[in-house]
């Protein structure tokens, strides 16, 4: 299989000129949140905290996609969309563990101390209340969960 080059500069000028997505009232409320815990200025520790969220949104539309599948199984061409998205999603999970591994090694090469927000309980607080938020907006509407 031949491997597809991207230009890295042109896809970034590209994504620049796209008018801006407008947030959901639900994605203003988890920004308001997240700064107000974590504070506005970007951090690394912030960054592992965003990382090990980011998994859950796929996790969610993964379960919603099995589901789709079964209620649908006659209809090979759902069947077929929802694997894709599947796979789609495990593939956008295991690059979002890959970068928590990135910003973890980064913070341990750097001896930082982490802050208050990622000492227990507090990120499987943040994680609890993001499923529900994840596993509502798939349901919902997939296309706008995206």
């Amino acid at each position: 299989m031949e491997q597809m080059r991207i230009d890295l500069k042109k896809e970034q000028q590209a994504s620049r000129a796209r008018p801006r997505y407008e947030y959901s009232a639900m994605a203003r409320f988890f920004f308001r949140s997240m700064d107000m815990l974590a504070g506005k200025e970007t951090t690394l520790a912030k960054a592992k905290l965003v990382e090990a969220l980011a998994p859950i949104p796929y996790r969610s539309w993964e379960n919603r996609e099995y589901a789709r599948m079964r209620r649908h199984e006659e209809d090979a061409e759902l069947v077929e969309q929802a694997r894709a998205i599947m796979e789609w999603g495990r593939e956008a999970k295991d690059n979002e563990y890959l970068h928590f591994l990135v910003v973890s090694e980064k913070l341990k090469e750097d001896a930082a101390r982490g802050p208050l927000y990622m000492t227990p309980p507090l990120p499987s607080l943040m994680v609890g209340s993001y499923i529900p938020m994840t596993w509502t907006m798939a349901r919902l509407d997939i296309r706008r969960a995206f």
